[in-house]
């Protein structure tokens, strides 16, 4: 090595450990301040809202009409009067900047002034502020608006709010507190809840008049007895209906969905006049709030490349959120930047981070679908937005001929007015609703009567419960369902086989005899195919016999000393079973009582035992079966069938079981 090569090594070596020593002492405050510099897309973006601020110190983005529309400026300056110090608002669609905090500081260095500097981004509303020169606690208030405000709550709104915390003295302790507790419901009432509260308010309306209306003539119907319903319940049906209309009205009284001020024509229309305006001036038009992901250098080769093609290309760089004009929609933004610009043309319209593409083709022989694919295929390639972009150029250039593009039909857009405004009350849903509460009323109605004919509280339908006198009789409707009398005798069949089995050897041989010619006839009524099972075609007279049948089978069973005593059923209800006692029974109101064979709990009802009542007719407690499945009723001793009294007083045993094996051909 020469000396003066050993001479030059030496000097860089030398420059080398002093530019070490200085990096190791350099001031922490310039290492922090250098980690705290803005992005550049930030320091972009902060250069167009100072100038902005310097204008006016309210800063509203023309990108959200629907809840922050530009005329709202002058409410979110009054709001920022009461600050008491010099306040900076800026409202932007969120995801517009990368750092908030960042934003503002930036902000403030080219804006150069003291003050209270707040940023909004929606929605949902969210409030960052930074104080620079004041006193002022932003953080805090900042803190307690984000955790005591819901989703819901408007961006006006939540601004207001954030003044209201921020001069309340009590910045911190709120702060503290809402981050220790639970988020607040909503404010509002939405579309859907609007509709379940439409129904509702309609289910309740008619269905709890008609509900009283229906239980009312029910407990009628089934104690036979009392006022006519209405003249108690038609009252009472009319104030509930009159309570709940009222009371829906108060209680779901709200009428938007936002208290967010509404636009006018010019706040919906200000961004596409700012757009169309820019793209007079270029094809490209990169709108100044968003981030800037493409470089100088390449947002001027795409205008170029774009500028040209021997076919018109318009390209926007917007951010789309659903409180825009086009309320998201990419190619209605174009239909409206076209509609303002006219002649045939192809959109592309992008957002910033390239995640959505979308060319709209305005009458330019273009293959639409080719272009769509290949931005497609670009994206889910990783393709960054700059390289898309210039190949979604090359393959315009590159077309051959196709049929003039014509756009797909436009998804309808709501109106800001229509969108906030909730539909009356007493509308849409409510109807359906309404139906929906008659027909609960019926359903419900009706279950009161199966209640009360199931437990016995009532007698209007020959319902049979035996009292306290007599409580150890089985008990049965006065008029059974099918589905009932094929429960019972089920149930019925099943309990005789059992007790059968575990008495036989213990009861005398003729309880045994007669329990088990009462057991067998029931039988060859139910189960003709011998499968164990209730035949599907058996009637109310066949089912209705094989009870009286069975029952009877089971009180011999249990009294086997009297089992001769045993052999004829209630005169009353044959379903009670055998007849146990002699009551004086009143087939009619006028008719004179005669002596008959009845059970003990029919006995008791008719001596008023039961009910503590006078003596009762003897037609209320009378069984009462369908001639057919579907028939109509009639008492069970006027229908021809098994249980047919013939000239007897009552229906004899024997003569049940001896009908029994003559139509089933057993001797």
């Amino acid at each position: 090595m020469t000396g003066r090569a050993g001479r030059a090594l030496r000097c860089l070596l030398l420059v080398a450990v002093v530019l070490t020593g200085l990096t190791a002492t350099a001031p922490a405050s310039a290492v922090r301040a250098a980690a705290d510099e803005p992005a550049a897309d930030v320091r972009g973006q902060a250069a167009w809202f100072a100038e902005r601020l310097a204008e006016n110190p309210v800063y509203l983005s023309d990108s959200l009409p629907r809840t922050a529309p530009l005329s709202a400026a002058p409410a979110y300056a009054e709001q920022a009067g009461r600050t008491g110090v010099p306040t900076y608002v800026i409202v932007l669609p969120k995801y517009t900047v990368t750092s908030g905090s960042g934003l503002l500081a930036s902000v403030r260095d080219r804006l150069g002034e003291d003050g209270l500097y707040v940023l909004i981004e929606t929605r949902p509303a969210h409030v960052t502020a930074e104080g620079f020169g004041v006193d002022v606690p932003a953080g805090d208030a900042a803190r307690a608006t984000l955790y005591e405000l819901p989703y819901d709550a408007g961006t006006l709104h939540t601004f207001t709010h954030f003044v209201d915390v921020l001069t309340s003295g009590e910045a911190a302790v709120r702060a503290k507190e809402a981050a220790e507790g639970p988020r607040p419901a909503t404010l509002f009432t939405t579309h859907t809840d609007r509709a379940d509260q439409s129904f509702l308010t309609g289910l309740l309306l008619l269905g709890v008049p008609a509900l009283i209306l229906g239980v009312a003539g029910t407990v009628r119907l089934r104690t036979g007895g009392g006022p006519h319903p209405l003249r108690r319940a038609a009252p009472a049906a009319a104030v509930a209906a009159v309570a709940v209309g009222i009371g829906a009205s108060l209680v779901f009284h709200q009428t938007r969905t936002t208290d967010d001020p509404l636009p006018t024509g010019r706040d919906m229309a200000a961004r596409v006049e700012r757009v169309a305006e820019g793209l007079r001036d270029g094809p490209l038009f990169v709108h100044p709030e968003v981030r800037r992901v493409l470089s100088a250098a390449e947002e001027e080769r795409l205008a170029e490349r774009a500028a040209e093609l021997d076919v018109p290309v318009r390209m926007v760089s917007v951010m789309q959120n659903s409180e825009d004009e086009s309320a998201r929609r990419p190619e209605v933004f174009a239909d409206r930047l076209h509609t303002v610009l006219g002649g045939d043309a192809l959109y592309v319209v992008f957002e910033p981070d390239g995640e959505r593409v979308q060319v709209v083709n305005y009458g330019l022989p273009l293959d639409d679908w080719d272009l769509t694919r290949y931005l497609w295929e670009s994206r889910d390639a990783g393709v960054e937005l700059y390289e898309q972009l210039d190949g979604l150029l090359s393959r315009v250039a590159d077309a051959p001929p196709a049929e003039p593009g014509v756009p797909s039909r436009l998804p309808e857009i709501d109106d800001p007015r229509t969108r906030v405004t909730l539909a009356p009350l007493f509308s849409g849903p409510f109807w359906p609703g309404l139906v929906a509460g008659g027909v609960l009323a019926g359903i419900l109605s009706g279950a009161v009567y199966g209640v009360l004919g199931g437990t016995g509280r009532v007698r209007r339908a020959g319902k049979f419960r035996p009292g306290r006198a007599a409580t150890s009789g089985p008990s049965a409707p006065g008029m059974p369902s099918n589905r009932w009398l094929r429960r019972t005798a089920h149930r019925e069949l099943h309990l005789l086989n059992k007790e059968f089995g575990a008495l036989e050897a213990q009861v005398p041989k003729a309880a045994r005899t007669r329990a088990w010619e009462c057991l067998d006839a029931a039988a060859l009524l139910l189960d003709q195919r011998d499968d164990g099972r209730i035949d599907p075609d058996a009637g109310p007279q066949d089912l209705a016999a094989a009870i009286a049948l069975l029952r009877t089978g089971r009180a011999v069973l249990s009294d086997p000393g009297d089992a001769a005593g045993l052999g004829q059923l209630c005169s009353l209800n044959p379903l009670h079973g055998p007849a146990t006692t002699r009551g004086r029974v009143r087939r009619s109101p006028r008719a004179r009582p005669a002596s008959r064979p009845v059970c003990q709990g029919c006995a008791a009802v008719l001596d008023g035992g039961a009910d503590g009542g006078p003596s009762a007719p003897a037609e209320r407690l009378v069984l009462r079966l369908r001639v057919a499945g579907t028939g109509p009723r009639v008492p069970y001793d006027e229908a021809p069938g098994l249980l047919e009294p013939g000239s007897r007083a009552a229906v004899a045993v024997d003569d049940v079981i001896a009908k029994v094996r003559e139509a089933r051909g057993v001797h």
